[in-house]
């Protein structure tokens, strides 16, 4: 979904409003990151975790309005209209099975068969996915753009960052609150100083043409070693530390 809200701006603005496009883009996903772990807290404390479920129709509702109304159509005309259906299914029910088999593994026991099952499901129709991709005319994923070093980095980069962060915050939302035994949405109060620095350039709205090189994104990932460090090593009250530490060092 991110990449098609990209695509969309790229093709609703001219290049000379991207900057400033890119960057209220790059401002709303900082906002949610913030108040999701707050939001998710009350309700998953004062009303129901299941609640949850009910944010996202409303807003999806809003955006298809706005999209409708705003954004003009664009398609690539040399690709054929098709929908790759061997695709979709084997990807679906292959991260389906996957994902089934790592919840349910402790429950079910590691070596039973049904995780046993699902894992050995999910890889012959992750391969089935590789190999109907690279054959059929319109593919749902074009593998053949990995052949690029710059993509295939840029990709790996991407899902090593995205990997660790929301690793960080599964496994530290359940410290907080089995080990720590902090309410849900005490646990959700704290998570959000850690998404400030990661966007704090990405809202600045200076055109994407003259980019400031003495200021990245990056610039904001010591915050992060910072926070985790303190978190790691603390005993009392660690949400606390984190905190300050990037409005000091950010």
């Amino acid at each position: 979904m991110m990449p098609a809200t990209l695509s969309i701006i790229t093709q609703a603005f001219p290049p000379h409003q991207r900057g400033m496009a890119i960057g209220t883009w790059a401002g709303v996903s900082a906002m949610a990151l913030a108040i999701g772990p707050v939001l998710g807290g009350f309700l998953t404390q004062d009303v129901s975790w299941r609640a949850i479920f009910f944010i996202n129709p409303p807003i999806a509702v809003v955006a298809v309005a706005v999209t409708l109304f705003a954004t003009r159509e664009s398609r690539d005309e040399t690709v054929a209209r098709t929908v790759d259906y061997p695709g979709i299914a084997t990807i679906t029910v292959g991260l389906t099975a996957i994902v089934l088999a790592l919840v349910e593994g402790n429950h079910w026991g590691w070596g039973s068969t049904r995780v046993v099952a699902l894992l050995a499901v999910a890889l012959v129709l992750l391969v089935s996915f590789v190999v109907i991709e690279r054959r059929i005319k319109v593919p749902m994923v074009d593998f053949s753009f990995f052949r690029s070093r710059t993509f295939l980095g840029t990709n790996i980069v991407a899902f090593l960052i995205s990997f660790a962060m929301l690793a960080m915050f599964f496994f530290l939302a359940l410290y907080m609150q089995n080990v720590l035994h902090y309410s849900p949405l005490g646990t959700g109060r704290p998570l959000p100083p850690r998404d400030r620095p990661d966007h704090r350039h990405g809202s600045d709205r200076r055109p994407v043409d003259r980019p400031d090189r003495s200021a990245t994104a990056d610039d904001g990932r010591p915050c992060d070693r910072r926070g985790v460090a303190v978190r790691g090593f603390s005993d009392h009250r660690p949400q606390r530390l984190p905190a300050a530490c990037c409005r000091d060092s950010c």
